[in-house]
């Protein structure tokens, strides 16, 4: 009677730890912070196609205003550098233009 109550026992304890083993699969994992930060800027693609597009169309300051609903820091990053470009590219070409006026002094001015 005994053997049979600790057989018993013995298959109660391993059914729980099989039954623990398999609802851990079923626990949701948590999402690790590079996770996050990829759904998060997947997630901003559209917004970032509109500031795209507000950049080559020399829109500036509506494109900062759409920066700032930017959550992910790699799209900020990427937009951001995409502003100073666009705004770099601008300044060039005005240096351009008083070079090709041979006005040197106001370039070099404005390299300065």
């Amino acid at each position: 009677m005994k053997r049979k109550k600790g057989k018993t026992i013995e298959s109660v304890f391993y059914g729980i730890i099989i039954l623990i083993t398999i609802g851990v699969f079923f626990i949701p994992q948590a999402k690790s912070s590079s996770e996050k930060e990829s759904d998060l800027k997947n997630a901003e693609s559209l917004l970032v196609i509109k500031v795209e597009s507000l950049i080559k169309e020399n829109k500036i300051e509506e494109a900062n205003q759409v920066l700032a609903e930017i959550k992910s820091e790699e799209n900020k990053v990427l937009i951001k550098s995409e502003i100073q470009l666009k705004e770099l590219e601008g300044r060039l070409e005005n240096i351009k233009k008083m070079i090709d006026e041979k006005n040197y002094q106001k370039a070099k001015e404005e390299l300065s």
